[in-house]
């Protein structure tokens, strides 16, 4: 349908965008703003995390939380290299 065809090709230009826009904002942006960004995104995601993990705490076991938690963390860190670098 043509709204779906529109709201598309509102969506992907801003994922195109992104990195191109953070390569020539690269030299202006402070360190230490990067760094609670992505503290900022970390954060969110091991709340989730973990939240999801205690309420599946019966059926799995402390080392299969532990290995989620280790796969998203590497996800976060593959994702902020491919987004930023």
């Amino acid at each position: 349908s043509p709204k779906r065809r529109r709201k598309s090709g509102r969506e992907e230009p801003v994922l195109l965008l992104r990195p191109v826009l953070w390569q020539s904002s690269k030299k202006r942006l402070m360190t230490n703003e990067m760094m609670s960004l992505l503290s900022q995104l970390t954060e969110e995601r091991f709340r989730c995390a973990i939240r999801k993990s205690r309420w599946m705490e019966r059926r799995r076991s402390y080392a299969m939380r532990r290995r989620i938690k280790i796969l998203l963390l590497q996800s976060i860190t593959k994702w902020v290299f491919l987004t930023w670098s």
